[in-house]
């Protein structure tokens, strides 16, 4: 099983700082306390669906790789964050965040193809939910239909690999409208605008092209009925580079 990540979304302070911000990120919170070798991977976020995303506009994530998570640690470096209250940061007070536990669900599936305008490293997460508060969907349904689902994300260009995991919100700020029930975590071998465009192609780019695909389509797995209570958020992740 591949180990648990814990993501932190976050929203750059200043556009004018934004550099600032990002240097005193990799110097100062550089690890989970009591993880040794937990240093993240830190990204811009890029939205990657039509599905309406988080009000919040979201610029910057981490993750952490962590093999046996501490929810307590995870929560002090997720106020860290937030608060800024380490010395030398006191410009990036109340930094907007949300940031999860996600603790994997199966293998990780392959595509086994790599080809294309390669961008080391890149990811796309998919956060998703269904159902609403008086009838929530159970959990064999929504992982049900969400594995067999994954075949046709990786069938298109760009999509080599997939990884689904069960979520724990740590923290999200009121209003927050990121679905916080399962993620999967996707590796991509194309640009952004390229891969919204291979999806949109397929009509695999929102909920309403889906379910206009799969009145068209038999093929892949049927239409639920709790289609119509679906959620999801996706961003594409493009590392960033030591200068940003």
């Amino acid at each position: 099983m591949p180990p648990a990540l814990h993501i932190i979304f976050s929203r750059d302070p200043d556009v004018a700082i934004a550099a600032e911000y990002h240097r005193w990120y990799e110097t100062r919170i550089s690890r989970v306390p009591g993880e040794p070798g937990a240093a993240p991977a830190r990204y811009e976020l890029v939205p990657a669906l039509d599905e309406p995303a988080e009000a919040d506009r979201y610029t910057s994530a981490a993750v952490y790789e962590i093999d046996a998570p501490d929810p307590g640690a995870i929560s002090a470096l997720t106020a860290k964050v937030a608060s800024a209250s380490l010395e030398g940061a006191e410009r990036f007070v109340q930094i907007r965040v949300s940031s999860w536990l996600a603790v994997p669900l199966g293998e990780r599936r392959e595509r086994g193809e790599t080809g294309g305008d390669a961008v080391p490293q890149s990811l796309q997460l998919v956060f998703s939910d269904a159902g609403d508060a008086g009838h929530r969907v159970c959990d064999e349904s929504l992982d049900g239909w969400y594995e067999q689902h994954l075949d046709e994300i990786l069938s298109i260009p760009g999509f080599t690999s997939a990884q689904r995991y069960r979520l724990t919100t740590v923290t999200a700020p009121p209003g927050g409208a990121i679905p916080g029930r399962r993620l999967c975590v996707y590796t991509t071998t194309k640009p952004p605008a390229e891969l919204r465009a291979e999806m949109e192609r397929m009509d695999l780019l929102s909920a309403d092209s889906y379910s206009r695909l799969k009145h068209v389509d038999s093929t892949g797995p049927a239409l639920p009925q709790w289609w119509d209570t679906v959620r999801f958020a996706s961003w594409n992740l493009i590392p960033l580079t030591p200068d940003r």
